[in-house]
């Protein structure tokens, strides 16, 4: 159970690391996106469902979105890469 656990974080690791600007990722519900302004969150918002949303720019541990109008950061361990 552990190396499979160990294998699919490590798939995960590699498919997020080719996901760029303009892709697509699934973002589970639950998960919180974040707005900030100068470095500090302003605001924050929890997923009621599931959405696939647009990544608008990389950083080292999120990702930023567009959501409901609105640039949002995501943690990158918490999406998946979209298939084309």
């Amino acid at each position: 159970m552990f190396l499979t656990h160990r294998i699919l974080k490590a798939l995960k690791e590699i498919m997020n690391e080719q996901i760029k600007s303009g892709d697509l990722i699934y973002v589970p519900s639950e998960v919180v996106l974040i707005s900030e302004q100068n470095g500090v969150a302003e605001n924050w918002i929890k997923l009621s469902e599931p959405k696939n949303l647009l990544v608008t720019d990389v950083n080292n541990k999120t990702y930023e979105v567009f959501f409901e109008n609105q640039h949002w950061l995501v943690d990158k361990n918490k999406v998946y890469g979209v298939s084309k």
